[in-house]
């Protein structure tokens, strides 16, 4: 039986820095489903493109989660 679902999407905040950096390579090779991580982050590493494979894209993403936040609702604004 064949699997046509597509595959697995990861978001990570902060993505760029320590931790992120190491559960992006993690995904990349742990994780067999895996068609994209997208990195999101207010100081994004543009190397961390460079990780993409022929099967998974790494997108890099710039923003502040703390601003989605704020125009969800979620925090008050300062």
């Amino acid at each position: 039986m064949s699997d046509n679902r597509p595959g697995l999407v990861y978001l990570i905040t902060g993505g760029s820095g320590f931790l992120g950096k190491h559960l992006v390579r993690l995904l990349l090779e742990k994780e067999d489903k895996l068609t994209e991580i997208r990195v999101f982050d207010k100081s994004p590493d543009p190397r961390m493109n460079e990780l993409s494979t022929e099967k998974t894209k790494v997108e890099v993403i710039q923003g502040d989660i703390t601003g989605l936040q704020r125009r969800a609702g979620g925090l008050p604004r300062r």
